[in-house]
């Protein structure tokens, strides 16, 4: 188990990403590597960087990574367990919600974890019997309070991923084909025309209180995610054809 200067050592690796992300998502290099599944040269430069410097630190420690092939697992190994952007689609849309996450394996079990969000500048980090700290100060669960004290959040992924990958796919394609209209419109869809108006305004404005807004985003991400197809079907095809002429 790592002993308490080692946990600092790594803290302050994982957090010295900030800037690395932050230069290397100005690039903004994306790449498909499945539906809904992107990788973005962020990714590859933070696992690269962490990957380099843990193993001058700890070169009796193997490496799990995200955009890598991992092959040799020995459960009694020593690991460390890295996805170097959680939230991809997140970051690629400019949301402000990815994070590293970093996690050390020894013998069978997770024994400390570190999630850093660079753009909240937010370093949550636990190990094994030593608690849970968000930068530097202890966080707990709250005892005393009931269900109907309590705050839940609850949220449409599915619909909003499949908005999200529409979105960026009609931004990419229109900027190819040097439509820029239809390229703005793509990204000032979601926010300006669709969340806001359905998600916050629509719930108020018919007095739906905030059980209008649980129901209210889903459905603004589906016809989000509708206006967004049928925008690509009236203008990506009639231009298709041209090129086939």
């Amino acid at each position: 188990m790592l002993n308490a200067e080692e946990q600092i050592e790594v803290l302050a690796l994982v957090s010295s990403t900030k800037n690395l992300i932050l230069s290397e998502q100005e690039k903004a290099e994306v790449t498909v590597k499945g539906a809904a599944d992107y990788v973005t040269n962020v990714d590859v430069a933070v696992q690269e960087f962490l990957k380099r410097e843990l193993a001058e630190r700890f070169p009796d420690v193997r490496m799990l990574a995200e955009e890598q092939v991992n092959t040799g697992f020995v459960k009694e190994g020593k690991y460390w367990i890295l996805d170097p952007i959680d939230g991809t689609t997140n970051l690629i849309h400019d949301m402000k919600l990815s994070a590293v996450a970093l996690g050390y394996y020894e013998n069978g079990e997770i024994t400390f974890g570190a999630v850093y969000n660079p753009f909240m500048d937010e370093l949550f980090h636990a190990s094994l019997g030593g608690g849970a700290w968000l930068n530097g100060k202890r966080i707990t669960v709250a005892h005393d309070r009931e269900l109907k004290d309590a705050v839940i959040a609850l949220k449409q992924y599915f619909a909003a991923f499949i908005f999200m990958d529409l979105q960026y796919i009609g931004q990419t394609v229109f900027k190819s084909l040097n439509k820029k209209k239809f390229a703005i419109f793509f990204s000032l869809l979601r926010k300006v025309f669709i969340v806001v108006p359905l998600t916050y305004l629509m719930p108020y404005a018919l007095h739906m209180g905030t059980k209008g807004v649980f129901l209210a985003e889903p459905v603004s991400n589906v016809i989000g995610g509708s206006i967004c197809f049928v925008t690509m079907l009236c203008t990506v095809l009639p231009e298709l054809k041209k090129m086939e002429k």
